[in-house]
């Protein structure tokens, strides 16, 4: 440009060199023709005219830098036209356009403006030059050459290019399709001709024939993307005026990918009065779950639960027992659902009675926050329950979690059960002397005396040697009268001295059953007496044959403690179980009366059975 100019500024020096001698010898009459025929010899005006702008309806047309290129179309293009001559030189511009086929075309701008603005969306596609010219007020053109700019003219057929959905901000936890509003864009091009003036977005099914409107944009709101040379038309759909797509029967309850009957989207692009349907394969799947009618998936489980008589873990095989004191006795249950923590807000406490009723055990829920400590190591921070066990009736009871969703959908599928046998205490832990008659040593002195002398007049151990050592004076004394009476409450029942609870179950006569069982060996009771026996169930009876009266050591330790301790519970170790004999006021009056009897009189007496 500098070069271009730089010669047409030589060239009209001279030729106002040779115009300035010419007149310097003319009068004023004579010199002003010639100055008009120079002026009109030379044209309006000097040097070139350029053009400086295009702009559009979307805005300044920028040149793309590597090809030296304007690209415009769909609407009217305006050309900003900046002369380079004095002001006074020239009345008015003139926009001249070369067609690819090279065929020109002149628009002029009206007198004293600088812009001139083409309709391009009337054009054929392809690519055009452009250059300007100035004219003075005699109609002179300017005759020497201006730069010129190359246009790429593109109209574009008006149509949806493409639609997307945004990912949704709310979706079902259980299914994982979209909830709520959900952001939907249609894509036009720039340059359509006839100009897109509004998107109308319609949904259906695939069952259903007819299309719903759920909304329209108007140009004006449209976003253009100059990367993508695209005009961005988006819309929030509002799913919960459509109807579920997901229900709990259906196959895609929790997998959205399997939702046979997806809505389908599509975009209708209007220009001109006309509408212009999204081409075939221009459209967008979603699916609607807004109403929550799917229930968490199980098993929950109860991993732990602390009782009255303690802490235990759980384990759903095993039957647990405790027992229910006056007042409140709260048991808190530690439930673990195995559910995704998102599809689910509480957990129930079930209860099978039974008679195989269940019913909800209505307590204290708590979400989240207590920390276990079977759990410490893991950071499990669990759901609780705290049930008041004190309202159930005695007898054994399943308990099972479920859990719960915010719409209140229960779980529905199995969860483990533990078993719980709950009866009333018959007996205080530690009795004390404000027990009932039966558990008062109203004298205790003479009650000593009357047990040593009842051991005097006892007989002794006595053994036949038949095909095996048989005792033969066991049938002079009933310890089982004597241990109903005093391990039997004003219920009814009947509790074990080892396990502390009631015996398992009654005999033909409607009694408690329960054994009878020698608290020594012969080696230590050499004489028949009740007070030595010990009520034990079944089961503990068979434990404390095999892991005390069996074993070397175990007898001489356990009388040992029975002899020395203070406290009516005496501590025991059967086996991998700790456990405790806890004796009544007065049979612990009796059994210690006893063991100094022995060691006074150190009467010895050994036999073939020792058990």
């Amino acid at each position: 440009m500098l070069n271009f100019l730089t010669k047409g500024f030589k060239r009209m020096m001279v030729n106002i060199e040779k115009m300035i001698d010419e007149i310097r010898s003319m009068t004023v009459s004579e010199a002003f023709p010639l100055v008009k025929a120079l002026k009109d010899k030379f044209g309006a005006t000097w040097p070139p005219t350029l053009i400086t702008n295009v702009t559009t309806a979307d805005g300044e047309v920028k040149l793309d830098a590597e090809t030296r290129i304007y690209t415009v179309g769909g609407s009217a293009a305006t050309f900003k036209i900046e002369p380079t001559a004095a002001p006074n030189t020239y009345s008015s511009v003139k926009l001249v356009q070369t067609a690819p086929d090279g065929a020109k075309t002149e628009f002029i701008a009206d007198a004293g403006l600088s812009e001139i603005t083409v309709d391009v969306g009337t054009f054929e596609n392809g690519l055009y030059s452009f250059h300007a010219l100035t004219v003075d007020e005699f109609g002179n053109l300017q005759t020497n050459e201006s730069p010129k700019i190359k246009v790429h003219v593109k109209n574009e057929v008006p149509n949806v290019s493409t639609i997307t959905i945004d990912e949704a901000q709310k979706i079902n936890p259980d299914s994982g399709a979209p909830q709520g509003n959900l952001i939907v864009n249609a894509y036009t091009p720039q340059r359509a001709t006839p100009i897109i003036t509004k998107v109308r977005f319609e949904v259906k099914q695939s069952q259903n024939t007819e299309w719903q409107s759920v909304g329209e944009i108007d140009q004006s709101t449209a976003v253009l993307v100059p990367a993508q040379e695209q005009w961005k038309w988006t819309i929030e759909v509002d799913t919960t005026t459509l109807d579920d797509t997901i229900t709990a029967n259906s196959p895609a309850a929790r997998d959205v990918s399997l939702d046979p009957s997806p809505y389908t989207i599509r975009a209708v692009a209007i220009a001109d009065g006309q509408e212009i349907i999204s081409p075939d394969g221009v459209i967008e799947k979603f699916s609607v779950d807004n109403i929550d009618d799917v229930a968490p998936i199980g098993p929950t489980k109860i991993i732990e639960v602390t009782i009255p008589d303690g802490m235990i873990p759980v384990d759903e095989t095993i039957a647990y027992k405790t027992r229910k004191t006056s007042g409140s006795s709260v048991a808190i249950f530690v439930i673990q659902p195995t559910a995704d923590p998102e599809t689910y807000s509480s957990v129930k406490l079930m209860r099978t009675d039974a008679d195989g009723m269940q019913s909800e055990c209505k307590g204290l829920t708590v979400r989240s926050g207590i920390k276990t400590a079977s759990e410490a190591g893991t950071g499990y921070s669990g759901n609780t329950v705290k049930f008041d066990i004190s309202s159930l009736k005695n007898g054994l009871y399943v308990f099972h979690a479920l859990a719960v969703d915010s719409d209140g959908n229960v779980q529905t599928d199995d969860s483990p059960g533990i078993k719980f046998f709950i009866r009333e205490s018959p007996l205080p832990p530690k009795p004390t002397e404000d027990s009932d008659r039966l558990n008062r040593v109203s004298n205790p002195n003479r009650r000593t005396r009357q047990l040593q002398q009842q051991l005097r007049d006892a007989p002794k151990k006595n053994y036949e040697s038949r095909s095996r050592s048989v005792r033969t004076t066991r049938g002079t004394i009933d310890p089982r009268t004597q241990l109903r009476e005093e391990y039997t409450s004003d219920s009814g029942e009947m509790e074990c001295q080892l396990c502390k609870e009631a015996m398992p179950f009654k005999n033909r006569e409607g009694k408690p059953y329960f054994e009878a069982v020698e608290a020594l060996t012969n080696e230590h009771f050499t004489r028949e007496h009740e007070a030595q026996f010990l009520a034990l169930c079944p089961e503990c009876a068979a434990r404390y044959q095999e892991f005390v009266k069996r074993v070397p050591g175990a007898v001489e330790n356990l009388k040992n403690e029975l002899m020395n301790a203070d406290d009516l519970e005496v501590h025991l170790q059967l086996g991998e179980l700790k456990t405790s004999i806890r004796f009544s006021k007065r049979h612990w009056h009796d059994i210690q009366t006893i063991l100094r009897f022995y060691k006074a009189n150190s009467t010895v007496d050994p036999t073939e059975d020792n058990l």
